[in-house]
């Protein structure tokens, strides 16, 4: 007897919908990227209850002849691609013919629709998967999709929408994400007969201020090209974050699509510039090109991710295109090479916290290190006048005394200055080692006796495929079968635990290699422990001279706000908001 059976076309249909129709925000995505195929500059979209009782979208595009109407419900009906070869080479945003089908399986759906060259327009009505004749109608050129009564056939999807509210909230943002890419098309948005959203067409500017506000004007432009890839946009000001990521834009040839590694990467480039406070995100606008041999667009049913044929290398590309960006403004910075520093005698002085191995060993990994680092919101323990955009040059600060052995008190014309004596010194430690690494003026300190390490068959693998890691890092070894020699290494990791280190830095690649680079990461981890080591702490009692030398550096350090972990350098109160505070 058999138990093989076909399912019935309505089942299958809701089941294939299930995958494209999420929430009405899907459907108003899938509406508005066929608008945007058909050459339409004007488009509306109308909802009640959140488009779950009833959305349209209407434009002013090409519209579809009588004859293509019933076929435009029809599953895997395109006008886009022919053979397979076509999916590598799509440039518009519908392709699969899934959305029109799969909408029409749950709701009651109505299609409009006039050509230019038609004298009347032509109507199609859907319900619930069960077509009616097309029958002529009044309209403008151009097409009206209406969908009403979503998932009243499927009650259990109902189930998992959400309140009115959110359901709107969603729309709001996927109207927003095209139209930041569009900006010569206008949106209009109106709910329950009230107009929300309205963006005419015009240029980029006018298009991020109405989407972004007062912000856009602290964004800083992206530029950047590769030999295989162009990156474009725009990227928040160091010291204009958001403690959200709502406005995170991300576009792969034209079309909007989510990633979170590549999120990180941008995340990840503050990181390793100006520094980023932990629960803070930037805003950001970026638009990658590239040739669609590259990338793979039909790796997700509502196409909202996509997939890299190289996606170490985007990432790499990501992250150093902002970089690129956010030193664009470091030129209040002179970074320059510093004088003797006459604080290292702190770093041995009776009372400090003992020494310890440059890579802590079995206590915190490099990858609980970097979670730890990025984990939840700082304390609000700022001033209610947040730090000076930019601190002045080192000879207009008047240095006042410490407080507490903890902080150094400076005045300006301006202001009152509070640094955290360890914060900034380690910042400056941070860019100084990490000056001397990237330019290679490090020295290599051969070991005693080598040290054999024995490595497990993953580490093994992420050792033989990321071994240009090591000799980058000045580290020399010898590599097994399932085993590494450590023979020399810089004298940055003097006294390091060797096998420790190993394994850390193993473990990490083998955890994030594919999408990070590992050099960068590692050598962060290395350096931000070592400059936080060997810093200013917090309790030395520092003489006017090395107080006064900490803030002469300022001209030497190219992000003064936040020391390499993310926490604030310095807080400052103009001497206005000091007389208010004062009752003057």
């Amino acid at each position: 007897m058999s138990i093989i059976h076909r399912l019935p076309q309505s089942v299958a249909d809701q089941i294939a919908a299930g995958e494209v129709v999420e929430r009405p925000a899907s459907i108003v995505k899938e509406l508005i990227e066929n608008s945007l195929d058909a050459g339409a500059t004007q488009v509306a979209i109308t909802l009640e209850r959140g488009g779950k009782q009833r959305l349209s979208v209407h434009d002013n595009g090409q519209g579809m002849s009588q004859e293509d109407l019933p076929r435009s419900i029809e599953r895997h009906a395109t006008s886009k691609i022919r053979r397979i070869e076509d999916l590598f080479r799509v440039q518009s945003f519908g392709f699969r013919g899934e959305a029109l089908a799969a909408v029409a399986s749950v709701s009651s759906l109505t299609i409009t629709s006039r050509q230019a060259a038609d004298s009347t327009a032509h109507q199609l009505r859907v319900r619930h998967g069960a077509p009616s004749p097309v029958t002529p109608t009044a309209a403008n050129p151009g097409t009206t999709v209406l969908v009403e009564e979503l998932f009243a056939s499927v009650p259990a999807r109902l189930q998992y929408l959400r309140t009115d509210s959110t359901e709107r909230s969603h729309i709001y943002a996927t109207v927003q994400a095209l139209a930041l890419q569009h900006v010569g098309v206008g949106f209009r948005v109106e709910s329950e007969g009230k107009t929300v959203l309205d963006y005419p067409p015009g240029d980029e500017l006018s298009r991020l201020q109405a989407i972004l506000g007062e912000s856009a004007g602290q964004l800083i432009p992206v530029e950047y090209h590769a030999q295989t890839l162009r990156i474009e946009g725009y990227t928040a000001h160091p010291q204009q974050l958001s403690n959200h990521k709502r406005h995170q834009y991300l576009y792969v040839n034209g079309r909007p699509v989510e990633d979170w590694r590549l999120a990180h990467a941008v995340r990840e480039a503050y990181a390793q510039s100006s520094g980023i406070p932990k629960g803070s995100q930037p805003w950001w606008v970026l638009r990658l090109q590239l040739d669609p041999i590259l990338v793979d667009i039909n790796v997700h049913p509502r196409k909202t991710e996509v997939k890299f044929a190289e996606p170490s290398e985007i990432y790499h590309h990501v992250q150093r295109a902002v970089r690129a960006a956010i030193a664009t403004i470091s030129g209040q910075r002179a970074p320059g090479m510093p004088a003797p520093d006459p604080l290292a005698r702190l770093s041995s002085r009776s009372g400090n916290t003992p020494q310890q191995p440059l890579v802590p060993g079995l206590a915190v990994s490099f990858a609980e290190r970097f979670a730890a680092r990025d984990r939840g919101p700082l304390p609000s323990t700022t001033p209610s006048t947040p730090p000076a955009a930019t601190l002045p040059p080192s000879q207009e600060l008047r240095y006042l005394g410490q407080a507490g052995r903890k902080f150094l008190l400076a005045e300006s014309d301006t202001g009152l200055y509070l640094f955290d004596q360890h914060a900034l010194h380690e910042r400056q430690r941070f860019e100084q080692l990490y000056r001397e690494l990237r330019e290679g003026t490090f020295s290599v300190q051969g070991l005693l006796s080598p040290v054999i390490v024995p490595l497990s068959l993953a580490e093994a693998e992420a050792l033989q495929e990321h071994a240009g890691v090591f000799s980058q890092m000045g580290i020399v070894a010898e590599i097994g079968q399932q085993e590494v020699t450590i023979e020399a290494l810089p004298t940055l990791l003097a006294g390091s635990d060797s096998a420790q280190m190993v394994h850390d830095i193993l473990g990490y690649i083998t955890q994030h290699g594919t999408t990070e680079l590992p050099l960068e990461r590692v050598l962060r981890v290395l350096l931000e422990y070592k400059s936080c080591r060997g810093a200013v702490k917090f309790g030395d009692a520092l003489s006017p001279t090395e107080a006064e030398y900490l803030l002469q550096q300022l001209d030497n350090t190219v992000w003064a706000l936040l020391c390499p972990h993310g926490r604030p350098n310095y807080q400052y109160w103009s001497w206005e908001e000091l007389e208010r505070l004062s009752g003057r």
